[in-house]
């Protein structure tokens, strides 16, 4: 894939990120997006779509990782998809 190509570029896992999204394949794409924004912590522009892809994705409960009552919108880190997805980046 792309992303083996060059790991290490922030664009390219977003990139891989957008593509996995477009395709509704949630959780890799948010596993391709905490990859980008590991690489470039400081690009907010990355953590846009994240959001966006966790509005999406699957939860055994049906929960949202996301806490949207406030602005910018928060992605709640103990919610139990996360740690995981956060790991695999």
């Amino acid at each position: 894939s792309s992303r083996d190509l060059d790991p290490l570029n922030a664009s390219r896992q977003a990139d891989v990120g957008a593509t996995l999204a477009q395709l509704g394949r949630w959780d890799e794409a948010a596993v391709a997006y905490w990859s980008a924004i590991l690489l470039a912590p400081g690009d907010d522009a990355l953590k846009r779509p994240l959001v966006e892809v966790y509005r999406y994705v699957p939860t055994a409960d049906g929960s949202r990782p996301l806490v949207e009552a406030g602005t910018p919108v928060q992605i709640v880190m103990d919610h139990p998809a996360v740690p995981g997805q956060r790991g695999r980046a």
